[in-house]
């Protein structure tokens, strides 16, 4: 078995012919038709809550000191407090920013959004847990409205941790043969 990457797994032959080429029996990739989330665009609130609710996997991450992060629930939280007719007051440090938000009429709620969050999105075989990984979670004004962007913030360190997934994975359920990953 050889993991060519977080998307594609090959069964391919022991032994190599006289051109070193190996023979390939099977060959299982990642639709490239699934909806992803995508990663680095602002949205709305409204496109960004759903694009959240379906792209992610919700999972239970262990803070160090015991208690569970629900980094999901918090980022659909924060999408779901703004209107497309609200007044927004931020400050931004370039680490944390606050952001005020005026929802509706009366009511008012003052938040720091967390810069990092850790989520696990659907973006490798359904046979494994997702990768968790860590974003930077921004949001920004646009004319009268405000708009929400994830920014991909292990710098591609997933790729390596879904293809140690995808061994283990495949170690459990195949016996007696080399996985290359």
């Amino acid at each position: 078995m050889h993991i060519e990457s977080p998307t594609a797994a090959a069964l391919v032959a022991r032994e190599s012919d006289e051109y070193g080429r190996r023979q390939v029996f099977a060959r299982a990739t990642y639709p490239k038709d699934c909806t992803t989330f995508s990663f680095g665009q602002w949205l709305n609130p409204e496109n960004f809550i759903i694009a959240a609710q379906a792209g992610f996997q919700r999972v239970k991450i262990q803070n160090d000191d015991g208690t569970f992060a629900k980094d999901l629930d918090y980022v659909l939280s924060i999408a779901s407090k703004i209107t497309a007719d609200s007044t927004v007051q931020h400050d931004d440090d370039g680490i944390a920013q606050r952001v005020a938000l005026k929802q509706g009429i009366q009511l008012r709620t003052d938040a720091a959004l967390q810069p990092r969050v850790n989520l696990a999105p659907y973006r490798t075989f359904a046979e494994i847990d997702q990768v968790v990984s860590t974003f930077i979670f921004r949001a920004r004004v646009q004319g009268d409205a405000i708009t929400l962007a994830l920014f991909e913030g292990d710098g591609g360190r997933w790729r390596l941790t879904a293809v140690a997934a995808i061994k283990a994975w495949l170690s459990s359920q195949i016996t007696g043969s080399p996985i290359i990953s």
